[in-house]
C-alpha cells in the first residue's frame, strides 16, 4: 500500500471533488484517479462510487477516511517532535553557592526544564565572589550571589534577602556572652564588608578564622562544636528549632540575594526565560 497513493485518497475524501482535490494536491486530474485506482486494486475494495457528478464514500471508503485522518495526523505530530532536533542546542550555564544550588536551584531548573526541555543546563557550585567571576568572564550565563555591589557591566535583579543570625552550639556557648566568644574560631566562607560590619554589630573580634567552601559545610562545623558562625537562618531552621543550635544574635541587616548577568545579554530570550522562571519560584520556596 503506498503511503501516497492514502494521502491522495485522503484529500480526495476530504473534498468529494477530483478537481479540487488535484489542486490541493498539486496533481493533475488524471494522476489523482490514477492513484486512487492503484490503491482501489491494492486493497480489493471500492472506496468511492461516482453517481453522475456526485461522488460518496462507500463504506470501505468511510473506513478507510477515518483511518488516514488519525495516520496523517499522527505523522504530522512525528515530524513536529522530529524538528526538535533540527534545531541548534541551546545550553545554559548557572553559577551560585551551594546553598542556592541545595536549596532553589533544583527546584528552579526543573520547572525551567519542563517548558524549555531541549535546553541543556550546567550548574557549577561557587562562592558569590566566584559566582560574580564567572559571570564577568562569560565562563556563567547566570549567576546567584549573596553581594550588593556590581559594576556597570552587570545587570542585577534582587531576589529577596535572608536574615542572618550569629549561631553556636549550646555547650560550647555556656551561657556566655558574645564578646566572651573571641578565643572561639569564627567559621565563615568570606570575610566581606557585610560580615565584618555584622561582627563589629556584636562586638565580635575573632582570634581565629577558619574558611570553608560553602555553608554546608559551616552549618557541619558549628554542629560539631568547632566554633561560631554568622549564616541565613532559612539553612539553620531545623536546628533551630530542635535547639541542635542556639541563636546568639539575628542582625538587622539582610543577606539579600541578587540573580546575576552581563548587562549586554538584558535582551536574550533564553535568560530572560530563566530569569522570569527564578521570580515566580523564588518567594514559594520557603
Amino acid at each position: 500500500m503506498d503511503l501516497r497513493n492514502l494521502k491522495t485518497f485522503d484529500v480526495v475524501a476530504t473534498y468529494l471533488n477530483f478537481t479540487k482535490a488535484a489542486e490541493a494536491l498539486n496533481y493533475s486530474q488524471p494522476t489523482v484517479s490514477q492513484q486512487i485506482k492503484m490503491l482501489e486494486e491494492d486493497l480489493g475494495q471500492t472506496l468511492i462510487q461516482r453517481t453522475g457528478k456526485q461522488m460518496l464514500l462507500t463504506p470501505a471508503g468511510q473506513l478507510l477516511k477515518e483511518r488516514t485522518t488519525s495516520l496523517f495526523q499522527y505523522i504530522a505530530e512525528i515530524e513536529k517532535d522530529l524538528e526538535t532536533f533540527k534545531q541548534p542546542v541551546q545550553k545554559l550555564t548557572i553559577a551560585a553557592p551551594e546553598f542556592y544550588c541545595s536549596y532553589y536551584l533544583s527546584i528552579i531548573i526543573s520547572a525551567f526544564l519542563a517548558q524549555y526541555p531541549t535546553v541543556q543546563v550546567k550548574l557549577i557550585c561557587a562562592n558569590s565572589e566566584d559566582t560574580l567571576r564567572l559571570v564577568k568572564e562569560e565562563q556563567a550565563d547566570f549567576g546567584f550571589v549573596a553581594l550588593d555591589d556590581f559594576s556597570s557591566t552587570i545587570q542585577s535583579t534582587l531576589l529577596g534577602a535572608e536574615d542572618l543570625v550569629f549561631v553556636a552550639h549550646p555547650a560550647l556557648v555556656k551561657a556566655r556572652p558574645i564578646h566572651d566568644l573571641n578565643d572561639e574560631p569564627f567559621i565563615t566562607y568570606s570575610r566581606d564588608f557585610l560580615i565584618q560590619r555584622c561582627l563589629e554589630e556584636v562586638n565580635y573580634y575573632p582570634k581565629k578564622l577558619i574558611e570553608f567552601g560553602s555553608e554546608e559545610a559551616i552549618k557541619g562545623a558549628v554542629l560539631k562544636k568547632s566554633g561560631v558562625a554568622l549564616l541565613s537562618d532559612f539553612l539553620l531552621k531545623n536546628e533551630i528549632i530542635e535547639k541542635q543550635l542556639v541563636v546568639l544574635h539575628r542582625f538587622k541587616e539582610k543577606l539579600p540575594t541578587y540573580a546575576i548577568q552581563l548587562q549586554y545579554r538584558e535582551n536574550d530570550e533564553l535568560l530572560r526565560a530563566f530569569l522570569q522562571t527564578t521570580e515566580q519560584i523564588w518567594q514559594h520556596v520557603k
